[in-house]
């Protein structure tokens, strides 16, 4: 793959060969959502979402649906608290709910997916998980993941799921996925280094079998764990 910083360009040498922007996808998705319920009122557009409007053709996507009454148009009061979903994996909080310092978000238990391991308060943040314990194949009696190690070009088996807390949803969802390849150390790392970055490993179980969640950057009054199901550690 060749990447062209001057023209914006990618090329690949094989045919055949694309890129899929899934794991980062339903991210992207949010923020633009979230960028323009904070809009001022309809037309009103930021330097982002001006720099970021497809092009079809000559014109833009704008302007071939400018005839197109928007069920949803863009509200003329900014709004300064919501909560957007994208699915399980990726959610999106500005403001707060209820009186709350934030908005509570569930995080799964990545061995049963019915249970929920604690709660996470969002404000002006935006949640990513990544993990194998929905997606993933059987071979020869063997489970594997969906997500895969480019550096050994097989199922990344290191952690159960990896959440990461970041400023926008797409950063997030990006960084949950590498995560989860990279494991604790290298992910520890990064949020040493990355102040507004948070994470929250969970390794497979030991032999008494608690989940022992690995939390970096994410203070105490805003994760609110099982104490039944889990040991953290920071």
């Amino acid at each position: 793959m060749q990447l062209d910083a001057e023209t914006r360009t990618v090329a690949f040498d094989r045919r055949g060969v694309g890129l899929n922007f899934g794991a980062i996808g339903k991210g992207y998705a949010l923020d633009r959502c979230g960028e323009r319920l904070g809009e001022k009122e309809t037309g009103v557009r930021t330097q982002e979402s001006e720099r970021l409007r497809p092009e079809v053709g000559s014109r833009t996507l704008d302007a071939n649906l400018e005839s197109v009454r928007s069920p949803f148009p863009v509200p003329r009061s900014p709004l300064a608290s919501f909560c957007l979903s994208g699915g399980h994996s990726s959610v999106l909080a500005r403001g707060s709910h209820n009186g709350l310092d934030g908005w509570p978000v569930g995080i799964g238990n990545p061995l049963f997916t019915s249970r929920r391991l604690g709660t996470l308060l969002l404000k002006n943040q935006a949640l990513g998980t990544s993990g194998s314990n929905v997606q993933f194949y059987r071979h020869e009696g063997a489970r594997y993941g969906h997500i895969l190690d480019p550096r050994t070009a097989r199922p990344a088996g290191g952690l159960l799921s990896a959440t990461v807390v970041a400023p926008t949803a797409a950063i997030a969802d990006a960084l949950s996925t590498a995560f989860f390849v990279l494991g604790v150390e290298k992910a520890r790392e990064v949020c040493d280094n990355q102040p507004l970055i948070g994470a929250l490993l969970i390794p497979p179980p030991g032999r008494g079998g608690r989940l022992e969640p690995v939390i970096r950057g994410i203070s105490d009054d805003c994760l609110f764990l099982d104490s039944e199901q889990v040991t953290a550690a920071r």
